[in-house]
């Protein structure tokens, strides 16, 4: 996780499943999408498919104060649930 001065969005344009961390939240996204960090969010995200995701990542201000936090937050028990949950829609017929 890590936090910084400005805000920040992603982009992502293809079908891919991303699990985000944001804040106290932690959810998954399937592009298309656009996310919103506001500043000072701890966030940080993780990449559920095989394919390297084409994220576009915006940062609008030219502040740029970022601290890394001391919590990784994808090896935590709902973590892992959420991403095998995404896992197993995906590999269902008609899941993506």
């Amino acid at each position: 996780m890590h936090t910084h001065m400005g805000e920040e969005s992603h982009v992502l344009l293809k079908g891919q499943k991303i699990l985000y961390a944001l804040g106290d939240k932690m959810f998954v996204m399937e592009g298309p999408y656009i996310v919103n960090i506001p500043p000072m969010v701890p966030h940080s995200f993780q990449n559920l498919d095989k394919e390297v995701a084409e994220l576009v990542v915006i940062f609008p201000t030219n502040v740029w104060e970022y601290d890394v936090l001391d919590y990784f937050p994808f090896n935590t028990p709902q973590a892992k649930a959420l991403a095998e949950e995404a896992k197993r829609a995906s590999a269902q017929p008609g899941g993506k």
